[in-house]
């Protein structure tokens, strides 16, 4: 008995082992076939700017996909970024490999680009070389330190960075000085910025010595300033125009500027009168608690001459003495598109062109995507593009613009949809259109059109909804018109059909265990 019970157990160790045996051949069979193929990374780009880059870049030494695979976003991306930001990885070329980013990647970090683990399989190869890479974007840096305000009491400190940073670290790091001893500053605020007040006492003669170690980085950042910060202030004694803040421009006509002052202003003083040379059209004075703000068309590359008159007066009565004059210029505007509507109709039977504007960009990339009928309720709950509709050939529109001049102009749709006489039925529907600077994917806009002949017109009630559907092209009344009421979870809890004058009754429950109507949808049916 024990002698069969050991040979049973002895045959079955036998088994197990020759089943181990066969499964390490077929798998180093297996990889061994894929280490046939080699890949070598050349090199990682942008080396420079990151934080201004719109994607990562790989370069191999060989072509690795077929031309099939170019411009599609991978599902098992053989490369992973550390820390993990928000994009997708995708083939430019068939020895290109990007990670396109959904938004700029945050200064003052490391990151790391390294092989996913399962490479080989992804790939049908092996990597050879150099296979982990890290890459920075730009340290922290100052970009600005000045007085702000002045008052009896104390002095407020604007320090401008080129990243967020916390007060309470800032603070940490900060030193400043008069020609005695140390003062004790304190943030006036809480939250992160990458612009900071900081009050301190009122130093006993005119100057500020400001110093920020070399170890202070952003917030959540891991590259520091590197070499210590340090200038000295000049803190007014008495009452005078200090500044001139411009603000940047893009597609708004109206530019600001805040005149600033050392001290606040009288606030029972009448709005004073302010020169600037060359003349503004239509210029608007406000006077704020530290400063006047001006408002107008000022040109973009033009250098002015404010003057304000010397009796505008301070909180405590203390007036300039003299007219006081300040120059400023007035920046280029920032590129820009928008499309002056989030949302609009267009007719089938129109032109189908759609209003932007734009300034200072030389191309634009225009695209489309159709929104799924069954996918309305999910995409306008902001749900994954890629998820509720299907895209359509982008175009790619060279621009010749007027520098610094916002423009207005119509994108052909149509380019884009295909010729509408031939296609008039088959291209109605919910598309959302996206508009892109070729030079800067985060110049870009959308606005989500619908092309249809069907007007809605409707009127809640007590137990649902009275509707009336027209044609948008004739105004007139149209029969057969399905209309549905649907809750945010997409679920359709009424239908109804519009009778000869284009009228209908949607009964929709007063509590709905789905949630009350979201949306209303028509839907011609002949």
């Amino acid at each position: 008995m024990f002698s069969a019970r050991r040979r049973f157990w002895l045959l079955g160790g036998i088994l197990v082992l020759i089943n181990i045996a066969g499964l390490v051949w077929i798998r180093q069979s297996l990889v061994g076939r894929a280490f046939t193929t080699r890949f070598r990374v050349m090199s990682l780009l942008p080396q420079a700017n990151l934080d201004a880059a719109d994607r990562l870049a790989l370069l191999f030494d060989t072509p690795v996909v077929q031309a099939g695979a170019i411009g599609r976003a991978l599902d098992r991306p053989p490369f992973m970024v550390s820390p993990s930001p928000a994009g997708h990885w995708q083939w430019s070329a068939v020895d290109r490999l990007e990670f396109v980013l959904d938004k700029p990647l945050p200064a003052g970090r490391r990151f790391k680009v390294l092989p996913a683990k399962d490479f080989e399989l992804t790939l049908g190869g092996a990597l050879v070389g150099k296979s982990e890479f890290e890459v920075q974007t730009r340290a922290l840096q100052v970009k600005a330190c000045t007085v702000a305000h002045v008052d009896p009491d104390g002095v407020d400190i604007l320090f401008e960075f080129n990243q967020p940073v916390a007060p309470r670290d800032l603070i940490e790091a900060l030193t400043v000085k008069d020609d005695k001893a140390k003062l004790a500053p304190v943030p006036l605020g809480h939250d992160p910025a990458d612009k900071i007040m900081v009050r301190t006492p009122r130093p006993a003669k005119t100057e500020l010595a400001v110093r920020l170690d070399k170890e202070l980085t952003g917030h959540g950042g891991q590259l520091a300033l590197g070499s210590a910060f340090a200038t000295t202030l000049q803190v007014a004694q008495k009452f005078r125009l200090t500044r001139a803040d411009v603000s940047n421009p893009g597609l708004e006509e109206t530019v600001g500027v805040m005149l600033g002052f050392s001290t606040q202003l009288d606030k029972e003083q009448a709005t004073p009168q302010v020169t600037v040379t060359p003349p503004v059209k239509d210029l608007q004075v406000v006077r704020e608690t530290y400063g006047l703000r001006l408002a107008g068309p000022f040109a973009c590359g033009q250098r002015y001459k404010a003057e304000v008159p010397e009796t505008i007066r301070s909180a405590g009565g203390e007036s300039l003495g003299q007219a006081a004059t300040i120059y400023f210029e007035v920046p280029d505007r920032e590129p820009a598109v928008r499309f002056p509507f989030a949302n609009g109709i267009l007719s089938p039977q129109g032109n189908l062109s759609l209003d932007a504007e734009l300034v200072n960009v030389v191309g634009v990339k225009l695209a489309m995507a159709k929104v799924h009928a069954n996918n309305l309720v999910a995409h306008l709950n902001e749900a994954d593009e890629a998820m509720t509709s299907r895209s359509l050939p982008e175009k790619t529109i060279k621009l010749d613009l007027p520098h610094n001049q916002p423009t207005k102009t119509a994108l052909d749709l149509g380019a884009l949809l295909g010729d509408p006489k031939e296609k008039e039925k088959s291209i109605r529907g919910v598309y959302r259109v996206f508009l892109q600077s070729t030079a800067d994917r985060w110049t870009d806009a959308s606005s989500m059109v619908a092309i249809t002949d069907l007007g809605l017109t409707a009127k809640q009630q007590r137990d649902g909804y009275l509707v009336f559907v027209t044609s948008l092209r004739t105004a007139k009344p149209l029969e057969g018109v399905k209309v549905s009421a649907i809750t945010r979870n997409n679920q359709v809890i009424a239908t109804a059909v519009t009778d000869a004058d284009g009228l209908t009754t949607l009964r929709t429950p007063a509590k709905h265990p789905d949630g009350p109507v979201w949306v209303l949808v028509a839907e011609a049916t002949g």
